[in-house]
Parts: C-alpha cells; structure tokens; sequence
C-alpha cells in the first residue's frame, strides 16, 4: 500500500485528470496509482503529465527504444508501476515477453540492435553516476542525432524520476 492515498474519480473534478484516467482505465484495467497520488495536486500531476505525453508525441527516437530503456531503469530502481506500464505498452509497440526480460539483464549483444544496445549502455550510464565516459558518448553520437540524444537523455532521466517518485512512496503496480 502506497504512503499517500490516491484520488478516486469521484474525488476528481478537474476534467483533463478524468480523461487521463479514463484513458488509464481502457489502457491498463485500471487508474495507475500513481497517477491517483499525483491528482491531489493537480498542478503536479499536469507537469508530470505533460512530460510524459511530450516524450510520447512525436518520438524521434519510436517507442521500442524508449521502453526498452524505462524498462531496463525501472528494473534497476525496482519500480513495479514502471515495470507494469511500460512493459503493457512495449507490448503494444511489438516488443516480446522475451526482449522485455533481457532489458532489464545484461546487455546481450546478439537480442537488440546495436542502437538499442547503445542505449541501454547509456542510460546504465547516467543511472550509475553523474559521468558519462567519452568513449560512450562517441558511441552515442555515432547512433543518435543531437536532437535524438536529447530526447534519450530525457526520457531516461525522467524515468529515474518517475521511478524513484514511485518508490520513494511504495506505490505499487496493481496486478
């Protein structure tokens, strides 16, 4: 059980929360708890949406990448509800029960791309330290544009947050 209680739609009235959730509800069965935290603050839960649906919108990156790497940082973090999520929606973007499993391994060279494996490697990076080496950096650029770089940087890094905030208050992926 979570640390803060959640809002129930009937505790809602704010009407872009309602469509969230309801969207939530056909996506996944249900209202992502940590999202029903998150509308006691509405001001909050719409910054943090906000984030969410830009890295979303217009992927330069496409949702395989991004996935794999929110799965592989949510694993490292041990952040069911980021688990869960993404792995319902790495799914929908074709990625297999068995490639899901791997990300969150060690890097197997032979499962993904080289790109992907990049990736991975790089979001390990920045997960483990504040330093990322410049021999992995040369990789990154080597497979990534400047504004793909930024886009990965900011979908791994607001995946730390997203998954610490889960955890920091023991909010759970409901089966």
């Amino acid at each position: 059980m979570a640390r803060v209680r959640g809002l129930g739609k009937e505790e809602v009235s704010d009407p872009d929360i309602l469509r969230v959730f309801e969207r939530q509800e056909k996506t996944y069965g249900s209202i992502l708890e940590n999202h029903a935290i998150l509308a006691r603050r509405p001001a909050i839960f719409r910054g943090f949406r906000a984030m969410w649906d830009v890295l979303d919108a217009g992927s330069l990156l496409g949702a395989r990448i991004a996935f794999l790497v929110n799965i592989r940082l949510a694993g490292q973090i041990g952040c069911s509800v980021c688990i869960g999520a993404n792995a319902v929606l790495g799914r929908a973007a074709s990625i297999t029960d068995d490639e899901l499993l791997a990300a969150r391994g060690p890097l197997p060279g032979d499962v993904f791309t080289e790109r992907e494996n990049v990736a991975l490697a790089y979001a390990d990076a920045i997960a483990a330290s504040n330093d990322v080496g410049e021999d992995l950096f040369a990789r990154v650029r080597g497979h990534f544009s400047e504004e793909e770089i930024i886009e990965l940087t900011a979908t791994i890094t607001w995946e730390i947050c997203s998954a610490k905030f889960n955890r920091a208050l023991e909010i759970e992926w409901a089966d």
